[in-house]
């Protein structure tokens, strides 16, 4: 056996290929899947009421500045004039969110709509 394996390793090296005495193994043929493609149908489409917000309208009581965050950091992002109506839809401690905005409550004539 080790002289046939000699041999034949010679044999390779002079025709310039190599012999392994390893066993080679070949994979298995994948068998192909057949896969079946249902298109699926778009979902229906539920219309939902809006949520119900509950919102008061105001008047200012003086020229008020609108800030765009309930705080005094940044700068106004518009202004009430004395006597101008607009709706509250949130408060956040003493400020009140109006269309645009932010307004401390004070400057206004009413309190948070609950």
């Amino acid at each position: 056996m080790k002289r046939l394996l000699l041999i034949l390793t010679l044999v390779s090296i002079a025709c310039g290929q190599t012999v392994s005495m390893a066993p080679t193994l070949t994979p298995a043929p994948t068998p192909s899947l057949a896969l079946r493609i249902t298109p699926l149908t778009a979902p229906e489409v539920i219309a939902l009421p809006a949520p119900a917000v509950r919102t008061s309208s105001v008047t200012a009581l003086r020229t008020v500045y609108i800030r765009p965050d309930p705080s005094t950091r940044n700068e106004p992002v518009g202004w009430l004039d004395h006597g101008d109506e607009i709706r509250i839809f949130d408060c956040d401690g003493s400020w009140r969110r109006v269309e645009g905005g932010w307004v401390y409550g004070r400057y206004l004539d009413a309190a948070c709509p609950n």
